[in-house]
């Protein structure tokens, strides 16, 4: 899921607000920020935060120095943070940030901007950290657009974190933090519905792949009962019916495991919805009259348990017999 470039757009907005002509004593931080910001605005980034440092550093250095408070020294800060996450240099920008974020509290930009900054760290910690201030703002902010943008962004940074964590392979925590984002937000935490479904599908598969095969049945049952995303699909072609398919065969498998009588009946609609999806001569129509006729067996049916066995027999008679032999 791409991040929506509004908080790039923000932050030029931020600074290139600046008019006029500053007085200060320190005429080469200003010349520096001028300088700096233009280089940005040229996608000259590397020579942005190359002058807008040495502002910095002539603004706070001398016998009269500006402190972090002061309004130049704020918007140096910021563009140099800025240049700095633009360039990914994400643990230079953060605590640069956060002396931002303490000496002009009232600066909701620099406030995304670290949110955003520790959460594309990729730090375990700082995602964590992002995530949660991301949250507050959300919480505190007096208007519903101050919320809906903190809530898009968590969805849409969280998205791509815990694709990370699933590609590392760790799908348990991929899945533990889109379903803290949902707990946090409600479902509807995405942009549009498009994200939405983008994150339930990313959770069924997460899920899957932890092991957690209800879970996984809960959340992808859902998107197909929507109706809406019957044919969805991922840009690698996999669609939800084949995702589906692949956790009904494997918890029927799981059914079966546990046996007893309500396993044989959870196996049956199981094996049921598996056919729905793929069709009686899909590529899993085998295993699915065997796994009927076992789980005819555990519900005590044994007349219906032969005549799985027997339909097995005569369409496959390989298959068959490396069940049975």
């Amino acid at each position: 899921m791409k991040l929506s470039p509004w908080i790039f757009t923000l932050a030029l907005a931020v600074l290139f607000s600046v008019s006029g002509t500053f007085v200060y004593a320190q005429d080469a931080a200003v010349k520096a920020f001028e300088e700096g910001t233009e280089d940005l605005q040229n996608n000259l980034v590397g020579d942005a935060i190359t002058k807008l440092e040495a502002g910095l550093a002539a603004g706070q250095s001398g016998s009269n120095p500006l402190p972090d408070t002061d309004e130049l020294i704020v918007k140096i800060r910021y563009a140099y943070a800025y240049a700095l996450a633009r360039e990914r240099r994400f643990f230079d920008a953060i605590p640069e940030l956060d002396v931002l974020v303490e000496s002009a509290p009232e600066m909701e930009e620099a406030k995304y901007l670290l949110a955003v900054t520790l959460i594309r760290s990729m730090s375990n910690e700082n995602v964590m950290r992002g995530m949660g201030l991301l949250k507050r703002m959300a919480d505190e902010s007096t208007v519903s657009s101050g919320r809906t943008i903190a809530m898009n962004t968590a969805a849409q940074l969280g998205f791509n974190v815990s694709t990370a964590e699933y590609a590392a392979g760790d799908p348990e925590a991929a899945a533990q933090l889109l379903n803290g984002l949902r707990r946090d937000y409600g479902q509807a935490l995405g942009k549009d519905k498009a994200e939405n479904q983008n994150i339930r599908f990313a959770v069924g598969v997460y899920l899957r792949d932890a092991g957690d095969l209800d879970g996984a049945l809960y959340e992808l049952d859902i998107l197909a009962g929507a109706g809406e995303a019957q044919d969805y699909a991922l840009k690698s072609g996999t669609t939800l019916s084949q995702v589906r398919a692949d956790v009904y065969y494997q918890t029927a498998l799981a059914r079966l495991e546990e046996g007893g009588e309500t396993g044989g009946r959870e196996a049956l609609d199981l094996i049921k919805q598996l056919e729905i999806l793929e069709g009686t001569d899909g590529p899993d129509a085998n295993f699915n009259t065997h796994a009927r006729a076992l789980a005819y067996s555990l519900t005590g049916d044994s007349e219906a348990s032969k005549m799985e066995m027997d339909k097995l027999k005569a369409s496959n008679e390989a298959y068959f017999n490396s069940v049975t032999n």
